[in-house]
């Protein structure tokens, strides 16, 4: 019994770190819509004043 509780604890320890499933894109704007997606969470954890930042995250028009 007590071997089974530690086998359910750890599976449902391991099921909380799965990711959620996307869907792969199929089309050039899914595509397109997720790279934005993928930046704007990066830029998201990023310092505003960091060189990261303003490399990876300036608006197009931004940029000298």
């Amino acid at each position: 019994m007590r071997g089974l509780m530690i086998l359910g604890g750890g599976a449902l320890t391991l099921a909380g770190c799965a990711a959620p499933y996307e869907a792969a894109p199929n089309s050039p704007y899914q595509w397109e819509r997720q790279q934005e997606k993928q930046r704007r969470d990066y830029c998201h954890t990023l310092e505003p004043d960091s060189p990261a930042y303003r490399r990876d995250c300036g608006r197009a028009g931004d940029r000298s």
